[in-house]
């Protein structure tokens, strides 16, 4: 479902807002011991549930009408502010697992190969939080480490779906600043541009394979948290003179 609204250019403003909500599934036969829907079948990759853009472009008022002088017209006059806010949903991701004992669950298998099977849900909620903060448990992992556990053994295939939990929202500002200035009769620009404004940190990737001991203590540290992130703020200046 796509919605968009848009406000014409009037008295030095315009701006639009565009929503999108999607969601997609695809079934992959991975494994030759499991054939069932809910193993097969997961949300399609990339596929955001929820993407929210708001885009503007604003005249700002000139300095000048309260102080006219040559210095202020040059200085306060001209400007104008254009950006984009966007709030999007993240990507969707699944859970792998490795073993410390390195046990055979598969028969000349890896130790949680997803083309074979899957790492166990005990059915408690596996997000730790909205963002990759310190748990109540003080794990400082997204995921609840609680939800997860190690297969019982030979040919325990697990019960998790290819692809069951949501990253972390996206939220990012871009702002850019720009003023013409005449130079005779030719044209010169500054542009002043903000990629993240607010610097929000925004994560990209999380470490998303468990690791469990032989008495099926899940022992990586690092299981949920945050690998990498997107860009913080950056910014850029710029001249152009049009001849």
């Amino acid at each position: 479902m796509q919605v968009q609204l848009n406000r014409r250019y009037v008295k030095g403003l315009q701006f639009a807002l565009a929503y999108t909500l999607a969601k997609g599934w695809d079934t992959r036969v991975t494994s030759p011991y499991r054939t069932e829907e809910w193993f097969t079948r997961a949300p399609t990759p990339t596929t955001q549930l929820h993407n929210l853009t708001v885009s503007y472009t604003w005249d700002v008022p000139n300095g000048s009408r309260m102080w006219n002088h040559a210095l202020t017209r040059a200085a306060l006059d001209g400007w104008q502010l254009s950006g984009n806010t966007a709030f999007v949903s993240g990507d969707w991701a699944g859970v792998t697992f490795s073993t410390t004992d390195n046990f055979d669950f598969y028969g000349g298998g890896q130790p949680g190969n997803n083309n074979a099977g899957r790492i166990v849900l005990t059915g408690a909620d596996p997000r730790g939080g909205s963002n990759p903060d310190p748990n109540p448990d003080g794990t400082g992992s997204y995921l609840n480490w609680a939800a997860f556990a190690r297969p019982s053994g030979r040919l325990d295939l697990g019960n998790a779906p290819r692809q069951f939990f949501r990253l972390p929202w996206i939220r990012n500002t871009d702002l850019s600043m720009f003023k013409n200035f005449r130079v005779a009769s030719r044209q010169l620009q500054f542009r002043w541009e903000i990629y993240n404004l607010f610097n929000t940190v925004n994560w990209l990737n999380l470490d998303t394979n468990a690791q469990f001991n032989p008495a099926g203590e899940q022992v990586n540290a690092n299981f949920g948290k945050a690998t990498s992130a997107r860009d913080p703020r950056i910014m850029q200046a710029a001249l152009r003179f049009t001849f």
